[in-house]
């Protein structure tokens, strides 16, 4: 009897009927399958492999369906991948048994469970950086669907290693920081590449289609500078500038609370014009968690609070952003969230953290037991570029559980505070840096996801001169390429 696998998609549905019967009938699907307006759709591709894993699934299912949006197959019947008549790709095993699949040699990390050190054995496949390289013989040179799931998973944030002051990975110390690869899409090109193979072998199946798409976020830590704060903290306030000399601190506060002055970080009508003109859908991640050390938020409860977060829903999609604090109090984490949900008058199933602090998998397990369902943690403070090795929205792996979360990874890109603050950029090059990224995101047909905050658009403090970045960031990331 086949061994074919007949589980399907995201938690594995059950088995449909189709119009056609075919061979593989039951595959993971990225649209409906079968007819699409009268167009048959190709034949699935079947993935052969030896053995079976809950990881080797997981990178699978990214690769093929997230990614290049393709039906595919598994099977780990060796009689059944003989015959197959369609796309093929074989997973382990000697290459020249069924030369006419696409060969990829298999290294353990699939196969194990917890973790322990490996051996990344970087290289380049051509001008692409690859891990796990194996013997030429084989059509893909490295274990594709190891070296994906190594970065996907962030693998090696489970093993000892380097973090900064809020415990955050040190882009730096990874082998790709220091390679100067972060900025490379590599789990998409992995994929593209494979896919290129494909065609090759089997000129009628189609390209994947990816569709690059823009993404603006903004994370809003202090709704205002000055107006609506409490009086003991404007006091406070006050007095710090004093002593700190800053004078023209002191009389902008004065101006802002005792008259009609705009307060610096009261920018959300230019935020509204910039998104209307570049036709971009904003999402916003509020903070509510109560003052005090790194969350410096208004209190929630203020009428000046809740008329801004409605302002936002009107503008756009609002999330969570969990305080500092939430990130080892649970109970602060849902007290933030149902605060938010009361306001909103609708369930929130969107967050990220503040500081974009995350500790896997408990972080994210901690979100998706709250019913979030996307989260847009997964970057660097420290550099631009891909965490996870890709710049499309995917599961995440819990290695500690050796299971799939049902809970989605957007990965973001640039912050403003990276490219400011960590890197030190001028407006000038932080602009031109952006650009090299977008144009990343376009090449593999992407999710552009830029993180910024109101107070970055203000030029205020040390945002003087930063004013222009965000307009001209939004039109070169939604311009036509």
């Amino acid at each position: 009897m086949s061994k074919t696998n007949r589980r399907m998609g995201r938690g594995f549905t059950k088995t449909i009927s189709l119009k056609i019967r075919r061979k593989w009938a039951n595959v993971p699907q990225a649209a409906p399958t079968a007819y699409i307006r009268g167009v048959y759709k190709p034949q699935a591709i079947l993935i052969y492999a030896e053995r079976d894993s809950q990881r080797f699934r997981y990178s699978v299912d990214v690769l093929l369906r997230h990614i290049l949006g393709y039906e595919y197959a598994l099977t780990f019947d060796r009689d059944e991948a003989m015959t197959c008549e369609g796309p093929l790709v074989v997973y382990g095993g000697d290459p020249m048994s069924l030369e006419k699949g696409i060969s990829v040699w298999a290294v353990d990390l699939l196969y194990r469970s917890g973790v322990s050190p490996v051996d990344e054995d970087a290289a380049l496949w051509g001008d692409l950086p690859v891990f796990f390289r194996t013997h030429r013989i084989y059509d893909v040179p490295f274990d594709i669907f190891a070296a994906s799931f190594y970065l996907l998973s962030r693998y090696e944030e489970y093993l000892p290693h380097a973090t900064d002051a809020h415990g955050r990975p040190e882009p730096t110390a990874t082998l790709r920081g220091r390679q100067g690869w972060l900025d490379l899409a590599l789990v998409d090109r992995y994929a593209l590449r494979l896919a290129s193979l494909i065609q090759q072998r089997w000129q009628h199946y189609p390209p994947p289609v990816r569709n690059y798409r823009l993404v603006p976020t903004v994370d809003i830590d202090q709704m205002y500078t000055y107006r609506y704060k409490p009086p003991f903290r404007q006091f406070l306030g006050g007095v710090r500038d004093l002593i700190a000399g800053r004078l023209a601190e002191v009389r902008q506060r004065l101006r802002v609370c005792w008259s009609n002055s705009a307060d610096p970080f009261d920018t959300y009508a230019l935020m509204a014009h910039w998104h209307q003109a570049t036709g971009a859908h904003p999402l916003f991640f509020i903070q509510m968690g109560d003052y005090g050390g790194y969350d410096q938020a208004h209190p929630p409860t203020s009428q000046a609070f809740m008329d801004c977060v409605r302002q936002l829903q009107q503008q756009g999609t609002v999330g969570l952003h969990p305080s500092y604090r939430s990130n080892r109090d649970q109970n602060a984490l849902k007290k933030e969230k149902n605060m938010l949900e009361t306001q909103l008058g609708t369930p929130v199933t969107r967050s990220r953290q503040h500081f974009l602090r995350l500790k896997l998998p408990d972080t994210l397990i901690h979100l998706h037991e709250l019913g979030i369902l996307d989260d847009y943690s997964m970057g660097y403070a420290g550099a631009t570029g891909f965490r996870s090795g890709t710049a499309t929205p995917h599961p995440f792996y819990d290695l500690k559980g050796e299971r799939v979360l049902p809970i989605t990874l957007h990965p973001t890109c640039v912050m403003d505070v990276t490219l400011m603050q960590y890197l030190r950029l001028s407006p000038t090059e932080a602009v031109e840096r952006v650009r090299k990224l977008v144009k990343e995101v376009r090449d593999v047909g992407g999710q552009m996801l830029t993180l910024w905050h109101n107070s970055s658009l203000s030029g205020h403090g040390p945002w003087q001169g930063w004013e222009g970045v965000y307009p001209a960031v939004l039109k070169e990331a939604a311009g036509d390429d």
